[in-house]
């Protein structure tokens, strides 16, 4: 991405709040997806784990390792190619509520 330029935020609303992802950098090569879950009133909302599925340009699943940075914000290192890629997030609230959301860009 350009130097001083901010990534694209996607964000979800879930039945509990907000789930805001994005990449950085939004580019070919190695790049972080970052998942961030908020409640309603905007606070940061602890998961228990968080899973993360990057489908490439040519429709094959991969899994993606994710890393907890903190209470509700997880990120997970993709090599990315060019073309349309999407990301599926599954995050497991602590009281065992499923979180699902998604977003795709193009690359």
């Amino acid at each position: 991405r350009p130097v001083g330029r901010d990534p694209t935020l996607w964000n979800v609303e879930t039945p509990v709040g907000t789930v805001q992802h994005y990449l950085d950098p939004a580019a070919p090569g190695r790049s972080e997806v970052h998942v961030t879950y908020f409640d309603d009133a905007g606070d940061e909302l602890p998961i228990e784990e968080a899973e993360v599925v990057a489908t490439g340009p040519d429709g094959a699943d991969e899994p993606l390792e994710v890393r907890r940075l903190s209470a509700g914000h997880f990120v997970a290192s993709a090599e990315l190619g060019t073309g349309r890629w999407r990301f599926d997030f599954t995050g497991t609230a602590e009281d065992g509520a499923l979180l699902p959301s998604c977003f795709e860009e193009t690359i």
